[in-house]
């Protein structure tokens, strides 16, 4: 039996090499960034999506507070004021759809799509 102390002579696995490092692209990039970091230029403009992403996260704590504020007596018979107006117009609106024929009803629902001559 073998010692565990002793050196075997299997082979060691070398470390493959990351195919995205390798890339002509990545080392092109990774040396503009330290370039730019060595210069000490900071990058001012965030990415877009970055910008509305803290900006959300900034505006959350103020609607949570905005939602657990009670509402006054004011605000909420303008609420319901304005709920039943909501039901008065969809009322109005179905009862004008009724009288019209049922075709009129189904070419307002189609898309409108627009025909080239493919002269």
């Amino acid at each position: 039996m073998s010692q565990p102390d002793e050196k075997t002579e299997l082979i060691t696995p070398k470390k493959l090499n990351n195919p995205m490092k390798d890339s002509k692209s990545y080392r092109d990039l990774h040396r503009e960034l330290i370039f730019i970091q060595k210069r000490g230029v900071v990058l001012q403009n965030k990415p877009e999506l970055q910008q509305v992403m803290e900006q959300r996260k900034c505006n959350l704590p103020r609607e949570q507070e905005k939602a657990k504020q009670t509402k006054t007596d004011f605000e909420e018979e303008l609420k319901k004021r304005y709920q039943k107006l909501e039901q008065y117009e969809q009322e109005q609106k179905l009862e004008g759809n009724e009288n019209v024929p049922e075709f009129i009803k189904v070419k307002e629902t189609l898309r409108r799509t627009i025909i080239t001559d493919a002269a």
